[in-house]
């Protein structure tokens, strides 16, 4: 701008987010160029401290004027019998010259004459500038309070409180100042946290317990201070034992599966307050190992430490309980031929024994009807079959002791068969065909 201005506005957004609207009342005073008019008679020794004998218009002298600006005077002398002069007048309002006229606007034409002290005539012009009182906003920001040049102490917000400076504005007028001011108070919060074990704030200070009263201070937006207050709850992580018991193994909440007891295994977890949560496992792993030892050709006994209970089974039944046979021992009644299991239950956990053949025979030699015959009996390396073709699908040939174990399975059926790997004693040879089951008994010598 290079006058003056009172309606010029600019938009700003405040602290709170709302537009703030500038309106600049702006004064430009410019540098003042005036002329010395100075009739004398003989000489004239002007303000710049030089004499001067004749006629002079171009002598300057700078000044500073009311207005902090420059203020050149330019000089000009008539050294005459007559003098010119020039009368500067600034006013504020209504201005009476030595003419007797008062005179409300600006005027350089009107002109005086008198006789200086020289004798010689001196011819007045005037060069007069009436002026009007200046007004100004003094925009002003601050927290709290604010002192004006008032002396009054705001503590709020204020638009309207105003204030004349006598002779301070342009011109020598009084100058009207308008407050324009805006209190900001300091903000105050809570700054809301949660940690676990422990918490460094931005004080630079860690705590290790809650707290609701520590308090740090930050310069907010406005320029004021901010002052915070901590709410902090410290949580502690959790350490917990799982108890398991299980039955051979256990696949726990790590994945792993565990066939053997264990303390040392853990597993971390968020809980519900977002800490850590530890979990050491104590698992006991309860085995139960089931074995039959035979006693004699149709008697078993169920071979478990600490068991609770016995559940005797058929394995040519599709391992169907035999009634009433819950005890350690398993005894036949009379002729039999079982294929027995045992089921025995320790801690808990139960489990199932391998299949056992019990064999109690009344005959001598040969069990079936001769229609199968084998030789030579007793043997000692290889025996021959006779007649195992007048048997229908023959699905395998199992060779048992005399207490019933089962020493072989023999799935590719032949006429013969080598037993030189066998002790001397009886054995039994279980032909078991689409029909039905043949036994034959052998004696290796």
């Amino acid at each position: 701008y290079s006058s003056t201005n009172g309606n010029a506005t600019y938009i700003l957004q405040s602290s709170t987010g709302c537009d703030s609207i500038v309106t600049l009342d702006l004064t430009v005073n410019n540098p003042s160029f005036s002329t010395d008019e100075q009739t004398a008679c003989d000489s004239y020794t002007w303000i710049d401290g030089t004499t001067y004998t004749t006629s002079n218009n171009t002598a300057t002298y700078t000044l500073q004027n009311t207005q902090g600006c420059d203020s050149t005077i330019t000089l000009n002398l008539n050294l005459s019998n007559s003098s010119l002069y020039t009368d500067a007048q600034n006013s504020c309002g209504p201005y009476t010259w030595i003419d007797g006229n008062t005179y409300t606007s600006s005027n350089n034409t009107a002109t005086y004459t008198i006789q200086n002290t020289q004798g010689c005539d001196s011819t007045i012009t005037l060069n007069l500038s009436v002026g009007n009182p200046s007004s100004g906003i003094d925009v002003q920001a601050a927290c709290n309070t604010y002192t004006w040049i008032d002396g009054t102490t705001y503590t709020s917000s204020n638009n309207t409180a105003t204030y004349n400076i006598v002779g301070g504005g342009a011109n020598g007028c009084d100058s009207i100042v308008s407050l324009d001011l805006t209190i900001n108070n300091t903000i105050t919060g809570t700054d809301v946290q949660f940690a676990c074990g422990s918490y460094t704030w931005i004080d630079g200070n860690t705590y290790t317990a809650s707290n609701n009263n520590a308090t740090y201070t930050l310069v907010a937006a406005q320029g004021c201070d901010s002052v915070v207050t901590l709410n902090l709850s410290i949580y502690t992580p959790d350490f917990v034992t799982d108890i398991q018991t299980a039955c051979d193994e256990f696949t726990w909440i790590d994945g792993n599966t565990y066939t053997s007891s264990n303390n040392t295994a853990s597993y971390v977890l968020q809980n519900t307050n977002g800490c850590d949560s530890t979990i050491s496992l104590d698992l006991t792993i309860n085995n139960v190992n089931s074995t039959i030892l035979q006693l004699g050709p149709g008697t078993a006994q169920a071979e478990a430490v600490n068991v609770t209970s016995y559940v005797w089974l058929d394995c040519a039944d599709g391992f169907a309980e035999f009634p009433g046979e819950n005890d350690q021992t398993f005894e036949c009644q009379g002729t039999c031929y079982y294929e027995v299991a045992v089921v025995v239950s320790e801690n808990g956990c139960s489990d199932t024994s391998e299949c056992l053949i019990l064999n109690v025979l009344e005959i001598d030699e040969s069990i079936n009807d001769q229609k199968i015959s084998l030789y030579p009996n007793p043997a000692s390396d290889v025996i021959h079959f006779s007649g195992l073709n007048t048997l229908e699908s023959i699905e395998k040939i199992e060779l048992t002791d005399y207490n019933g174990r089962l020493i072989k399975s023999i799935f590719e059926v032949s006429n013969t068969l080598d037993v030189r790997f066998l002790s001397d004693g009886i054995y039994f040879l279980n032909i078991i065909h689409k029909n039905g089951k043949e036994i034959l008994k052998i004696t290796i010598q």
